[in-house]
């Protein structure tokens, strides 16, 4: 939850969403997972309607947040958010895989959500959950079929980074090394560096650990 909540106080948008019934919505499902205020008639309307100055709407805040309860009911209410993405082309499973939350990825999943969505940058679900260390998320989706049979473990960004490339610059090693066996670790981005390359400038604590993963056979 603290890790959620340090994300979100540098939201540019924080004061549009105290604005006007629609903001005092996204307010109260979004940041404080209050479940009464969706209890109103026309509620699914408001949901489809609320979307702060960011592209936010209540179940990408809910979902990062991490308010389950409201996530699940904001499904139920309105399942078309499911994959709406905000202005940066996220989508709520992307906010579910870095804060590694298997309970809203799952929900998400249940809903028809797509796994392999990407952002802007062509990131999918595992690139932030190993941006994030999201070991759970990360087992989670390299069990799921509808992720492998597409061939969502091996994705690239539009850098030309697999999620090992990632795991490796942000020094998160329980993720690189799980991974190690599922990415190909000699794979190149574009810009012509390999995970083994990225590891030289991750964190010292685990450098040299990393450099053993790499060389296994």
């Amino acid at each position: 939850m603290l890790k959620a909540a340090l994300n979100f106080i540098s939201l540019e948008s924080w004061p549009d969403m105290e604005k006007g019934r629609l903001g005092k919505l996204l307010h109260r499902v979004g940041w404080f997972g209050d479940l009464s205020a969706l209890s109103s008639d026309d509620v699914a309307s408001d949901l489809l309607n609320a979307v702060d100055s960011r592209g936010f709407n209540a179940l990408h805040l809910a979902v990062w947040n991490m308010h389950y309860v409201c996530v699940e009911k904001i499904l139920h209410l309105c399942p078309d958010l499911v994959d709406i993405p905000n202005q940066e082309g996220r989508v709520p499973i992307h906010f579910a895989a870095w804060n590694n939350d298997t309970d809203a990825l799952q929900a998400l999943g249940m809903a028809g959500a797509d796994l392999l969505a990407k952002d802007e940058n062509g990131w999918n679900a595992l690139h932030w959950a190993a941006s994030g260390g999201a070991l759970d998320v990360i087992k989670t989706l390299a069990v799921t079929d509808r992720f492998v049979d597409k061939e969502g473990m091996a994705a690239i960004t539009t850098n030309g980074e697999t999620a090992l490339h990632i795991a490796a610059e942000r020094g998160r090693y329980n993720v690189f090394t799980w991974l190690s066996g599922f990415v190909a670790k000699g794979k190149e981005d574009f810009l012509g560096e390999t995970a083994d390359d990225l590891v030289g400038a991750a964190p010292e604590r685990w450098r040299k650990r990393a450099w053993e993963v790499l060389r296994r056979e």
